[in-house]
């Protein structure tokens, strides 16, 4: 299933919890007319909410592995490590520490080719600059913490 197919599931299922809700309000309440437009929403099939569970995990899933990308094209695109951090809640130190895993895993079990020398030219000097520069990638990769 495609990110979008996923999130229309997602999206489904929580819709459904939210009509349910407001029927339930409106029988209370005795707006009839409202009570009757989400009793007529509902009787159309929809996504269980297990099924909404189940899309839910496995878009968290995906977007989770690919923000290593993310993360990588930001900072080909001239952010700097603070920024980053500062965009996923993280200090500079976990945001490097995250992506450095992710790398490194992707690195011993991705099925698909992986150009680990694009992943690791973003990573930060060992003397604390913001990026490794292609003409020092050896000596900059192998400062990193394994």
């Amino acid at each position: 299933m495609t990110l979008e197919q996923l999130l229309a599931l997602w999206t489904q299922g929580s819709r459904l919890a939210r009509l349910e809700a407001v029927h339930a309000l409106a029988m209370e309440s005795g707006d009839h007319e409202r009570a009757d437009r989400a009793a007529l929403e509902l009787a159309v099939p929809h996504v269980s909410p297990l099924q909404s569970l189940a899309a839910n995990v496995e878009l968290g899933r995906r977007l989770l592995d690919g923000r290593w990308k993310a993360v990588r094209d930001a900072l080909e695109g001239d952010a700097t490590w603070d920024e980053v951090a500062e965009a996923q809640g993280l200090t500079r130190d976990e945001a490097v520490a995250y992506y450095v895993d992710a790398i490194d895993h992707r690195e011993r079990y991705a099925a698909e080719p992986f150009d680990h020398r694009r992943a690791r030219a973003v990573l930060p000097t060992p003397g604390g600059g913001d990026l490794c520069p292609a003409s020092r990638m050896p000596s900059c990769v192998s400062a990193l913490p394994t």
